[in-house]
């Protein structure tokens, strides 16, 4: 009887002594090479690149129901007050439009750039302000520019 409380006793230390050593430690810092978790909000990965971010209000958009883009398109001054843009999809920045109109352009090369939204380039519009005036927008290196609320005008 007594080499069996033994053997009963030993077997039960042998299992309490195993699970502790097959805890992890509290002190235990993660190695771990995985990247972190990406989401469609993500800052840009090019640190020699910016992003830009916002809200569009959909309420008054032509489109219905359709996906949409936004691009940056490069602007051009020519003066202190006028320039031009030039919309090539292949080549400039874009990102998706979100059903609840939440956009980011990731990547985008540091210049002064014009906002166009559009389910394609084709059918899109510069995004103005409440004069109807083109806004132009300045993207930094490794910065991210919150645009805000961005409305379309009819």
């Amino acid at each position: 009887m007594k080499r069996y409380i033994f053997v009963t006793i030993s077997i039960v230390s042998f299992a309490v002594l195993w699970s502790s050593c097959r805890s992890t430690p509290s002190n235990l810092v993660s190695t771990s090479v995985l990247s972190p978790l990406v989401t469609p909000l993500s800052p840009p990965i090019d640190v020699n690149k910016g992003a830009i971010l916002g809200y569009i209000d959909l309420k008054n958009a032509p489109w219905n129901r359709e996906a949409l883009y936004i691009y940056a398109a490069p602007f051009y001054p020519t003066d202190e007050e006028q320039g031009f843009f030039i919309l090539e999809p292949s080549v400039h920045p874009y990102g998706l439009v979100h059903r609840d109109g939440y956009f980011v352009i990731n990547n985008v090369p540091p210049g002064k750039y014009v906002l166009v939204v559009g389910p394609s380039a084709e059918s899109a519009v510069a995004i103005r302000n409440s004069k109807g005036a083109i806004r132009i927008f300045t993207v930094e290196a490794g910065r991210i520019l919150n645009v805000g609320v961005v409305i379309l005008y009819p």
